[in-house]
């Protein structure tokens, strides 16, 4: 296929097991592509004759080798794509959305989305995501301070412990990204305990058997920097109040008596001079 007029490209549900990386690449040099879709096409972890995961590294290099500069929308749903090599988009830096809802995802790789600088909607829903990292979204907060973006986390099975505090932490003081449904989210029903299908976004530390200073709390550097700050310059303000307080006291007392004997200086009462004294001094 070698069109290069090609806007849109549909594969979905072909059952493609395997992209070979001999040649070129099927797609290749259709530098106009707007949009790929291999929906339901098994790529990822399956039955290729090749190895488990061949058809998907075949797939990182052809898009690799396909220059595909210009594709805005990229839809990989219902595969059996275990991983995100970083390399599947950094060859596809003009990426505005990006489809991988129901595959067998279980975490996002750092750096993912350093070549994607474009990206709008990332959409992982009914995957098998138990924990998002602060990486992550520091990932999803980089791309938000260049446009507002859309995270669909949808269905994934979160497990509810002090590493998930950090998302939760994070969805509440999120800015200028829309977390889809995050109300539904909720721990997986395969934990054990009361938290098992709860909702994850009302979850506070306590409850996860995490003290507030755990890891994953979710403060973020610079308020855990001016928290520390705030707290070692409270201590070397009480420090040195305790090492210098007699000349404390002794100051304080100074400033009682002081202001003691202004007091009595105007409470005193004033004496009448006899009117002979007065004369004279006018005199």
């Amino acid at each position: 296929m070698n069109s290069s007029s090609l806007l849109d490209l549909n594969l979905a549900n072909n059952k493609i097991q395997f992209v070979s990386r001999n040649g070129r690449g099927f797609i290749y040099n259709l530098h106009s592509l707007r949009e790929l879709s291999m929906t339901g096409c098994g790529l990822g972890e399956g039955t290729s004759p090749r190895g488990n995961r061949s058809n998907l590294q075949g797939l990182v290099y052809t898009l690799t080798k396909s220059k595909l500069g210009s594709l805005k929308k990229l839809r990989l749903m219902n595969n059996r794509l275990s991983i995100l090599p970083v390399a599947l988009l950094n060859a596809l830096p003009s990426l505005e959305a990006l489809y991988l809802g129901n595959n067998t995802i279980s975490e996002i790789p750092k750096n993912l989305f350093l070549k994607t600088p474009d990206l709008r909607v990332i959409d992982l829903s009914f995957n098998r995501i138990r924990t998002v990292s602060i990486e992550t979204t520091d990932q999803f907060d980089k791309l938000a301070s260049r446009h507002s973006i859309k995270v669909n986390l949808t269905s994934n099975p979160f497990y509810c412990d002090c590493a998930l505090v950090g998302f939760i932490s994070w969805m509440h003081q999120t800015r200028n990204i829309t977390i889809v449904n995050n109300v539904t989210y909720k721990c997986t029903a395969s934990q054990s305990g009361p938290l098992s299908g709860r909702s994850i976004i009302n979850l506070i530390p306590k409850y996860l058997g995490c003290s507030s200073t755990s890891r994953g709390t979710g403060l973020r550097l610079p308020y855990a920097g001016l928290v520390v700050i705030v707290v070692v310059l409270s201590l070397l303000v009480m420090t040195v109040m305790y090492l210098n307080r007699r000349g404390i006291a002794r100051h304080c007392t100074e400033l009682q008596n002081a202001r003691k004997g202004r007091v009595e200086e105007r409470d005193r009462p004033c004496v009448a001079l006899p009117y002979s004294e007065v004369t004279s001094t006018i005199s």
